[in-house]
């Protein structure tokens, strides 16, 4: 036997059933390790299955004021108590004609009426397990939902440099475009001269440096201007705050260039160059391919510059 089904404790409401039946099954095997609860007609048990939901139904064809059919109809299409929807509803029918219309119904399971002790307990621990199995793949596909959701962040941070991945920005990006018309700027930093430093100093001090200039972007963008690890030795910041993307820019570069990076001991002065796109929110790729080119454009005029391509919305 699994483990979940010597574990699983469930609920059975008897509509309707006789007496005898009830007390048979309350003292009996399944009563050792299940919940029944008896009501006498339909619209009492819908009112208890409101407050502690069953596992499994078992209820007579003819109520005192409604049909098991009406009952089984408000477990199983319900949308406003969607939770009572797998319920495992079985019922008794006194004709062949009214087992046909039954199990067109949506009943689970049909029994002769009356229904014998032994025929009730074989069906009703038949319906529990089949609740039991129901309520493992639930439990299971919640923990896949979690553990798919722990990957999927996983995959959009990078623990190393304490940083939102390039897939994430992707991902922003993709959700922009669903977005109204707003302005937007994406933000290209690269450390100059990194490269001669990890040629000099070696790897590990290479990346101290990168993570410090990291920790002070992070620091002093707007709140809502999330910093991303675009590629190996550049950074970006998607930039929807409303002040000036290139005021903030520049005030980042003057820091940087007036006071030298620490990093085991060893000072570095550092300059960076700095590349921003602007562009709309429906259309935000633009942006990106903007701020590459500004970027380059200021590498290659040196460094320990800012360029910009597209239209600022300060200066429209």
């Amino acid at each position: 036997m699994p483990p979940f089904l010597s574990f699983f404790r469930g609920r059975v409401l008897l509509v309707g059933m006789p007496p005898s039946l009830v007390s048979d099954l309350q003292q009996g095997r399944l009563g050792d390790r299940h919940q029944f609860t008896d009501v006498p007609d339909g619209e009492t048990a819908w009112q208890s299955a409101m407050i502690s939901p069953p596992h499994v139904v078992l209820s007579r064809w003819s109520l005192p004021d409604m049909s098991a059919v009406v009952l089984c109809q408000r477990f199983k299409a319900n949308v406003h108590y969607s939770y009572l929807n797998d319920v495992r509803f079985l019922t008794t029918v006194e004709s062949p004609q009214l087992q046909a219309a039954a199990g067109v119904l949506g009943v689970d399971d049909l029994l002769d009426w009356p229904p014998a002790l032994e025929v009730a307990e074989m069906r009703l621990q038949n319906a529990l397990a089949m609740a039991a199995h129901h309520q493992h793949l639930q439990k299971v596909a919640g923990q896949l939902d979690l553990a798919h959701t722990l990957l999927t962040r996983l995959h959009n941070y990078d623990p190393k440099w304490r940083l939102f991945a390039r897939t994430a920005l992707d991902r922003s990006l993709e959700n922009l475009r669903q977005n109204a018309k707003a302005p937007m700027a994406l933000l290209l930093l690269a450390v100059d001269g990194l490269a001669d430093i990890e040629t000099t100093y070696g790897e590990e001090i290479a990346q101290g440096v990168w993570t410090a200039i990291a920790g002070r972007l992070q620091n002093q963008a707007a709140p809502h201007s999330l910093v991303y690890r675009f590629e190996p030795g550049l950074l970006a910041c998607l930039w929807l705050a409303g002040t000036d993307a290139q005021e903030f820019a520049e005030g980042l570069r003057r820091s940087i260039q007036d006071s030298p990076v620490a990093v085991q001991g060893l000072r570095f002065p550092l300059t960076l160059s700095i590349g921003i796109g602007w562009g709309v929110t429906p259309n935000p790729q633009d942006a990106v391919a903007k701020a590459c080119q500004a970027l380059a454009q200021a590498q290659h005029q040196g460094g320990n510059r800012i360029a910009c391509r597209g239209d600022s919305w300060q200066s429209s």
